[in-house]
């Protein structure tokens, strides 16, 4: 059987952004290049929420099955693990979860990771290893929080062009998905996880598919 990551995560994601469109515009890209070459993905939003409440999303196996995936174990501690997976179904200590370790944080304000297992068809997954991500929260006033969120370590390429491009993609989707979880309540990963699963039924049956 074909694995469902990284499609069914994009699939998933897209449907539920799309139930926001507006939020699109609120979302910004804020990538760059560093002075020694390296490509930092940036994406920063504002969303309707403390940054109690969005720490807590970040930092809870609940927290991150409310918005992030529909599987999630938290270890929260310096080297602790994040494991997640798409698949509702998935076990702790699934070879094909997605495992990020806990490199640092400050409470309340900055978070950063690393992914340590990918699912074995993850493209050019030798070069996750170099990979690292930051997220910050600032008050934004009126109960408001600023997320950012940025993917480091980006070198020239074609297999960081590859990564790049679905991070891309996914960390601005993840990001809408976190602020429709603040405002109005935890994501439906049966609703979401169907459609990927009607998808991909239609694309095996026309031949279609990766």
């Amino acid at each position: 059987m074909r694995s469902r990551f990284p499609t069914a995560a994009l699939w998933a994601l897209t449907l539920l952004a799309t139930a926001l469109p507006a939020l699109a515009q609120e979302i910004k890209n804020t990538s760059y290049v560093a002075t020694d070459g390296m490509r930092v993905l940036r994406h920063e939003i504002i969303v309707d929420a403390t940054r109690e409440e969005v720490w807590k999303a970040f930092t809870t196996s609940e927290g991150w099955i409310s918005w992030a995936t529909p599987v999630a174990f938290v270890d929260f501690r310096l080297g602790g693990t994040i494991e997640t997976s798409y698949d509702p179904d998935a076990k702790l200590g699934n070879p094909a979860n997605i495992r990020h370790q806990i490199m640092s944080y400050l409470p309340g304000e900055m978070l950063s990771i690393r992914v340590i297992q990918t699912p074995p068809n993850f493209p050019h997954r030798e070069l996750m290893d170099g990979l690292w991500a930051v997220f910050t929260f600032e008050d934004a006033g009126e109960g408001k929080t600023r997320v950012t969120s940025a993917g480091a370590g980006y070198r020239e390429g074609e297999g960081y062009d590859t990564i790049y491009g679905f991070f891309e993609t996914g960390n601005a989707m993840s990001l809408r998905q976190l602020h429709r979880m603040l405002r109005e309540g935890p994501v439906d990963w049966s609703e979401a996880l169907g459609v990927v699963t009607r998808h991909q039924e239609a694309e095996a049956s026309s031949g279609g598919g990766d």
